[in-house]
């Protein structure tokens, strides 16, 4: 029968088969054990370190340090129960290796010493170290190329620029500084392209293209640009790189180079129209021989390479030349009619294109000037507006009518129409016809004469009757050009049927209208004699009107005198009336005050017994309220006790839960402990799947015991806001639960997101606690079933940090 294990043959197997090397130290600092890795990593045997000081094989650099943690945590004691430190180790071969260590104070504890766990960092270290000298020999590298170069964040933010680049920038604009936004460095003509490159290499493309920008002492300077992305991770960009190549030299070269190529100027010199070649400095570089013709028969002299297109326009217009020129350079085409006089003051009409030039980078470097001879067409629009304007006329003018022309022959050229309505002809086509065909020999007498008056410039009209009505022609001369003999004549073929018939009907009217006027003179000479009679019966009735008159003039003066005193007694009698109603009113008034005066006695009356029983209900609530008051302030005196008495209850509680937990965790430790040394030990099938119960509700009971304590430390606990550290608080997690069943065959995977460098405050130990809860449980309940073989699920922790500002 084997000899059962003690906790110490316990805890020597457990650091003897951790990947980790630990050692045991005193409150002096000196080494009471040593596990079997640290001799592996230094090359000392244990009985080479056991009994000296711990800083003796500490780098020379590194021993003050540690020998101020040792202080701190020796006389802190209770305080400070953990800490973490990277340190350098002297080996026995006296190589110098970098280790991180975990050290826990257990001197108030059973154990007694200092716990330290040491993890062996050396290549890490050195991977750093080379890392950081790549890069210093990089930027050397940078400093002294002859290529600019730019390292910028996503946000266009400068993150690195070298020695060349900062004298290409800082000859355009002064003070280039990290952090700032390239863009604020580029040309404003340049901005929107610079943009759309930036875009295009934050979805991953690369791009390269040439430009000119212009020096702060007005000096130009071609640059060849070379944009890509940066990739930090896979398919993660992390910034984007500028490469500047200074390309003066070359860009000058290709530039005179096109310019003298003898093709363009052949293909100028058999072109149809005027051209010219125009460059930025609005010098000709190409044109053609039609291009000399045209300069030569306005100003009288030959244009050629090298001249100012600006000596061959006239002054007024230079300036709006200039402008479509610069338009077109912007890559724009522009179409514009004109007209020009020539030497000979002849006006001559242009159709004018500007059309901007590209070279082989897709540079706009020229501006090609086309113009085509466009007079006849001109002149032509110039006669169709006037047929417009002439048929608009005559439409006005001339309403129900037929419009036709005539050549200087007599021969019908131009018929709006239906002619035959107007002369009584047998339908058909008269184009190309004479008056001798069409019409009949008695009209054609009186249409010839008109007509040939028209071509004198005479216009006449005679009229036309037919069975279908009346009908006015006129002949009218068609002048296209004043200073040219007459060609044509316009006869217009007017219906008036409608105006005969009126001028008809008027004659009619002015028949009947003499006819009454003679009928009225008639009666007029009656009248007058009828008149004569009465006037000798008016002189007889004018003698008995006078003395009509007399007696009237008699009755007038009585019937006024009673008129006076008839005025005098109305006057008095309004007055009595007047006064009586103003007595009236006032006796009325007075009564209505009387009234209004009895209702508001009464309301007040009413007023005042309502007041009496409210005064009397306040009384009576104001009394209820004292005696309320005193029942509540006894109650509150009965709460606070209460309280108090609660409060200490619980801490009573909590000091019995953290105590009772504290005292239990220990045995169920020491029990985990021995199942697995039974384990290793082995154990027969029917006791091991008992074993695992047994483990498994001693987990159960661990786990338990622990939330309870974390529950007693938070209500122990005040609430401390202090910066929390989310990487610490989730490694400390995967330590504490690497006992956990298949622990090694999770993935563990977190992800922190904080691109301001926020600072999160809060508590720690409640943090601490919900991301332990929410750790363990994905551990525990993890799918195992459909997982593979030798992986399991994982633990995905992802913490994005929000920034919201204010205001």
């Amino acid at each position: 029968m084997n000899k059962p294990l003690t906790i110490t043959d316990i805890s020597k197997i457990l650091l003897e088969n951790s990947f980790v090397g630990v050692h045991l130290v005193d409150s002096e600092g000196i080494i009471q054990y040593i596990s079997p890795q640290i001799e592996n990593m230094l090359g000392y045997k244990a009985t080479e370190m056991i009994g000296k000081k711990a800083w003796k094989f500490v780098y020379k650099e590194d021993k003050k340090y540690l020998i101020k943690t040792n202080e701190m945590l020796t006389n802190h004691l209770g305080l400070q129960k953990e800490t973490e430190l990277e340190i350098r180790l002297v080996d026995k071969n006296g190589k110098i290796k970098f280790f991180y260590n975990k050290v826990y104070n257990f001197l108030d504890d059973k154990i007694g010493f200092i716990v330290t766990y040491f993890q062996e960092i050396t290549e890490k270290k050195e991977e750093e170290e080379y890392f950081e000298q790549t890069q210093q020999y990089l930027q050397a590298v940078l400093n002294h190329t002859q290529y600019g170069f730019f390292l910028l964040t996503t946000s266009r933010k400068i993150l690195y620029y070298n020695a060349t680049a900062y004298e290409i920038i800082s000859k355009a604009e002064e003070n280039l500084r990290i952090g700032d936004d390239l863009l604020d460095y580029v040309n404003s003509k340049n901005k929107a392209h610079f943009l759309d490159v930036f875009d295009k290499c934050l979805k991953g493309e690369s791009i390269s293209y040439e430009r000119k920008i212009i020096l702060s002492d007005n000096t130009e300077k071609w640059l060849d640009f070379r944009v890509a992305p940066i990739y930090l991770k896979k398919n993660e960009i992390y910034g984007i790189s500028i490469t500047l190549t200074d390309i003066t030299a070359r860009k000058t070269a290709e530039m005179y180079l096109l310019k003298s190529e003898k093709t363009l100027q052949a293909v100028f010199n058999n072109s149809a129209q005027i051209s010219f070649l125009i460059d930025k400095d609005y010098k000709i570089i190409a044109l053609n021989r039609y291009a000399i013709k045209s300069t030569e028969a306005k100003l009288g002299r030959k244009a050629q390479i090298g001249d100012d297109i600006f000596d061959f326009i006239d002054e007024s217009e230079k300036e709006e030349v200039k402008k479509r020129i610069l338009y077109c350079l912007e890559g724009h085409y522009l179409r514009i009619e004109r007209t020009i006089k020539l030497q000979n003051n002849e006006t001559q009409w242009l159709e004018i294109y500007y059309a901007p030039i590209e070279n082989e980078n897709k540079e706009y470097f020229a501006v090609n000037i086309a113009m085509f001879n466009i007079s006849e067409r001109k002149n032509a629009e110039e006669k169709l507006k006037y047929s417009e304007k002439l048929y608009q006329t005559i439409a006005e003018n001339f309403p129900k009518s037929n419009v036709n022309v005539f050549d200087k022959n007599f021969k019908l050229i131009f018929t709006q129409g239906e002619l035959y309505k107007y002369m009584d002809l047998v339908r058909e086509d008269f184009l190309d016809k004479t008056i001798y065909e069409i019409f009949s020999e008695r009209t054609n007498l009186i249409l010839e004469s008109n007509m040939k008056d028209a071509l004198k410039g005479i216009s006449k009209s005679f009229e036309h009757r037919n069975k279908l009505g009346f009908f006015l022609v006129n002949t009218l001369p068609l002048i296209q050009e004043t200073d040219k003999e007459i060609e044509n004549v316009l006869v217009i073929f007017q219906d008036v049927s409608d105006v005969k018939a009126k001028e008809k009907n008027l004659e009619q009217l002015n028949y009947d209208l003499d006819n009454q006027n003679q009928q009225l003179k008639n009666k007029e000479e009656q009248l007058l004699a009828s008149n004569e009679e009465l006037t000798v019966s008016n002189e007889h009735l004018i003698l008995q009107q006078d003395v009509l008159e007399e007696i009237n003039d008699k009755l007038t003066q009585q019937r006024s005198i009673l008129e006076n005193v008839n005025t005098e007694l109305e006057l008095k009698n309004e007055t009595l009336l007047y006064r009586e109603n103003e007595l009236k009113e006032a006796y009325e008034k007075i009564l209505q005050q009387q009234e209004e005066v009895q209702f508001s006695l009464i309301e007040q009356q009413k007023l005042n017994q309502q007041l009496l029983m409210k005064n009397q209900e306040l009384a009576t609530q104001e009394e209820e309220l004292r005696t309320t008051n005193d029942q509540l302030r006894i109650q509150q005196d009965e709460m606070r006790i209460t309280l108090a008495q609660l409060s200490d209850r619980n801490f009573e509680l909590d000091q019995l839960v953290y105590r009772t937990s504290h005292d239990i965790r220990s045995p169920l430790t020491s029990v985990l402990g021995l199942v697995n040394l039974m384990r290793l030990e082995g154990l027969p099938d029917n006791l091991a799947e008992y074993v695992d119960r047994m483990e498994k509700s001693v987990q159960k009971l661990d786990r338990f015991v622990s939330s309870m304590l974390n529950f007693a430390k938070v209500n122990r606990t005040e609430r401390k806001n202090e910066v929390i550290d989310f990487e610490e608080i989730i490694l400390k997690c995967y330590d504490d639960f690497r006992y956990m069943p298949h622990f090694e065959k999770v993935n563990k995977k977190y992800f922190i997101k904080n691109e301001k460098k926020i600072l999160f405050y809060g508590d720690i130990l409640r943090l601490e606690i919900i991301f332990a809860n929410i750790i363990s449980n994905a551990i525990k309940y993890q799918n195992r079933l459909n997982a593979p073989n030798n992986f399991f699920n994982f633990v995905k922790i992802k913490i994005i940090f929000y920034f919201f500002d204010i205001q």
